[in-house]
């Protein structure tokens, strides 16, 4: 599934008397843009492109996706990692690190999904004592049955 925007979008700047127009999808391809920005109604920039390769005002180019330069992804180093990250999951770390056949990863996948369920089952008691009772500023969790 994938959303095309196709359009004209207009702007207006009523103190600078500055009006400009983007119309995407203006040909046949729907990627290609067209527009102008205008001061005092004259033309005073030409916009063509295409949102996927280039743009251009009064024909020269001030970006082109061939001319920029691709930065790397690097995972961050363990010591700046959020316990949540997956990667600090036990189980895959285990999945890792032990032999195939063992079955501590499955062990460890068994725990944390056991965690998840405890965790959800405590967030269902807790949001039906608040809907009980709505005005209590704290949750005493010795009084709930769990």
């Amino acid at each position: 599934m994938y959303r095309q925007v196709t359009g004209r979008q207009d702007y207006k700047d009523e103190t600078n008397h500055i009006t400009a127009y983007i119309e995407t999808g203006a040909k046949k391809v729907q990627d290609y843009l067209k527009g102008s920005i205008s001061q005092y109604g004259q033309e005073i920039y030409s916009i063509k492109g295409n949102y996927n390769g280039y743009i251009e005002f009064n024909g020269e180019r001030y970006w082109d996706i061939r001319e920029t330069k691709a930065f790397g992804i690097y995972p961050s180093s363990a010591s700046t990692t959020l316990p949540s990250d997956s990667r600090c999951r036990l189980d895959l770390i285990a999945a890792k690190t032990e032999d195939k056949d063992s079955d501590i990863p499955q062990d460890q996948k068994d725990a944390l999904e056991n965690n998840q369920r405890h965790d959800a089952k405590l967030r269902k008691v807790v949001n039906k004592f608040r809907e009980d009772n709505p005005d209590a500023k704290f949750v005493d969790m010795s009084l709930l049955k769990i």
